[in-house]
């Protein structure tokens, strides 16, 4: 197909007496389509072959998007006018790029976004490579009534002048990152938030960087989420190399406390499930000698309160979180030693390991990791030397992970080989009579049938050995 053109096409959003939108409706009919559908399905159908598609030019000129609120006595309209979203290029091999321009209740366009996908493969699924967004400050309050209730969003408005060249930073990209520019969204405000607060994001970042080459030029990165901010300066230069160079590296993170932005916006609290509460530290700074230079991570959750169902829980103070220093190996590999500490953690409710708080759990690994350098090639973890202290017990081995692709091609082998002079099994597990006096319920029958997967392909793509040498 040479061209598809649509000229002046209109579309109206209706809010209903009862709050609800004939979107609404629609979306619901679609959900339980596809409910059904993957409720038959089997195993994931292959990708197709859609290499003899060819779209050369799609074009939408002058559309009008109508948002028409009929749940008061009188009518009120509100619209996105001049709307034009332009395709070019649909074909096996080709960048896919779009761009879409509109007046966002303005007598102008006052919004314009272009995104171009890397070379698109047989399946024509993109992956973003460039994005460019320009808004001027739009005012999106008129539009709370029609969004989906879940939001609950009530006013804001919108700005932004960004230029995003993703690259790497997405999966299946190829290529440096550079990210410059602001992206604003203030005076947010949520259904249910606590006392009606309103909350500014902001972000404001002139950065470029290649995960392979090992580069950060982090010139500028302030991120605002109301209260709680992450900051960052300093460059990184062939990191991923024996001779690598760290000047001035600081990404520090003050007031991120989850709990606190869900006051603000209470679909995050839905989604953290109140699993999660108290200030998160983070730093990442240069270390090392002058000779040997690398990069320091921290991790700091010991002011967190921690209650993940079903698998641990951790009280605010209590010591947890995890450290470590990433420094070049080679070209195009990292060489790592991490320390994750757990003694804080209760890990009990998981119905396996009898580990309460303030019982040793420490893991220290150091390794080698190569991230691919294209689609086609695999990202490889090594685990030279991996020590587990757990209770009164220590092992030690070696490991690594080797995965390809992604989505359903996706592939991952993995093997692990762990060694132990002695383990306690019976101070280690949980024996049934401990998890069902925890539960306050019956014993749990030794022929119990496992609980039913929720995803029956999860380990489609998965293979690999593990051996224990236990003495």
């Amino acid at each position: 197909i040479r061209s598809v053109e649509v000229h002046r096409p209109e579309l109206t959003v209706v809010r209903l007496p009862d709050g609800t939108t004939n979107l609404d409706h629609l979306r619901g009919r679609l959900e339980k389509m596809s409910d059904e559908t993957a409720a038959g399905a089997g195993a994931p159908e292959e990708e197709r072959d859609l290499s003899g598609v060819r779209l050369g030019r799609f074009a939408l000129e002058d559309g009008r998007l109508r948002f028409v609120d009929r749940s008061g006595q009188a009518a009120r309209e509100v619209a996105i006018n001049d709307l034009d979203v332009t395709l070019e290029d649909l074909r096996v091999g080709k960048p896919l790029e779009l761009t879409i321009a509109a007046a966002v209740l303005a007598e102008k366009q006052n919004l314009n976004v272009s995104l171009t996908s890397t070379p698109l493969p047989p399946s024509l699924r993109p992956t973003p490579d460039r994005l460019v967004m320009k808004a001027q400050p739009i005012d999106l309050s008129p539009l709370a009534p029609f969004l989906p209730k879940d939001v609950g969003f009530l006013a804001g408005s919108l700005d932004a002048d960004l230029t995003a060249q993703l690259g790497r930073a997405v999966p299946g990209g190829e290529g440096a990152t550079r990210i410059a520019g602001v992206f604003r969204a203030m005076g947010l405000r949520f259904r249910g938030a606590e006392g009606g607060k309103a909350i500014d994001i902001t972000v404001d970042s002139d950065l470029s960087g290649d995960v392979v080459e090992g580069s950060l030029d982090l010139r500028k990165l302030e991120i605002a989420l109301g209260p709680a901010h992450i900051s960052g300066r300093g460059k990184v230069k062939d990191l991923a190399s024996d001779k690598p160079s760290v000047e001035g590296l600081e990404i520090r993170s003050r007031d991120l406390d989850l709990a606190v932005l869900a006051r603000y916006f209470p679909p995050l609290e839905k989604m953290i499930g109140g699993q999660i509460a108290g200030p998160i530290g983070l730093l990442i700074t240069g270390s090392g000698s002058q000779d040997a230079q690398a990069i320091a991570f921290n991790f700091d959750f010991a002011q967190t309160q921690v209650k993940v169902p079903d698998q641990l829980t951790k009280v605010a103070g209590a010591p947890m979180g995890a450290s470590g220093t990433v420094r070049g190996s080679s070209k195009g590999v990292y060489a790592f030693d991490a320390r994750i500490d757990l003694q804080g953690a209760d890990l009990r409710p998981g119905e396996v390991l009898n580990k309460a708080p303030g019982d040793p759990f420490q893991i220290a690994a150091r390794g080698t990791l190569q991230p691919a350098a294209s689609p086609r090639d695999a990202t490889r973890a090594r685990v030279n030397d991996l020590r587990i202290q757990l209770l009164e017990d220590s092992m030690s081995g070696t490991a690594s992970v080797e995965r390809k692709s992604a989505g359903a091609r996706a592939t991952t082998h993995f093997e692990l080989a762990m060694k132990s002079p002695r383990v306690n099994a019976d101070r280690m597990l949980l024996t049934d009579e401990q998890i069902a006096a925890a539960k306050g319920s019956p014993q749990r029958g030794a022929g119990a049938a496992p609980a039913a997967a929720k995803d029956p392909n999860r380990f489609d793509g998965l293979r690999g050995a593990m051996a224990f040498d236990i003495g």
